[in-house]
């Protein structure tokens, strides 16, 4: 039985292929285990690989997760002392205007005249001091200044 031939008149058509069958599974079993095996080694890295990446990616997100949350806070934090420390600088300036207003006015409603750089600087002062949000009866302080003359009247004898 060395030749297919041998197999066909001893088995029958189907008995041969059967055999040869049998035969070309047992020479080729080795390698058909290999390429097998290969094909399951592939699979695996490539699951490793998929496993990593989103392990990593995983990470990366977590990572990124906490950094926001810490500088979201930090930030928040931040800018409640920011705008605690301006309200603070904000009461300083008006409180500053304010005195600045008052000194001035009372020294020129003394003099009795408000000269015309002075009434510019005042009023310069008063701006800034009513865009601050002050207001503490000033206004009817700077009006009467800012009605003075612009020059000293002469005494006449």
């Amino acid at each position: 039985m060395d030749t297919a031939i041998d197999l066909f008149k001893t088995f029958g058509f189907w008995g041969a292929i059967g055999i040869a069958l049998i035969i070309a599974i047992i020479k080729g079993y080795p390698e058909l285990l290999k390429i097998i095996q290969n094909r399951q080694e592939n699979k695996k890295k490539e699951t490793d690989k998929k496993n990593k990446v989103e392990n990593d990616l995983n990470e990366l997100t977590e990572l990124v997760t906490k950094r926001q949350t810490f500088l979201e806070n930090n930030i928040t934090e931040k800018l409640s002392t920011c705008e605690a420390n301006d309200k603070v600088m904000q009461d300083s300036m008006v409180s500053l205007l304010r005195s600045q207003i008052v000194s001035k006015a009372e020294h020129y409603l003394e003099i009795g005249y408000l000269p015309d750089y002075a009434r510019f600087c005042l009023t310069d002062l008063f701006k800034n001091y009513e865009q601050l949000g002050g207001n503490h009866g000033v206004e009817k302080l700077v009006d009467q200044v800012l009605d003075l003359p612009p020059k000293k009247k002469s005494k006449k004898s």
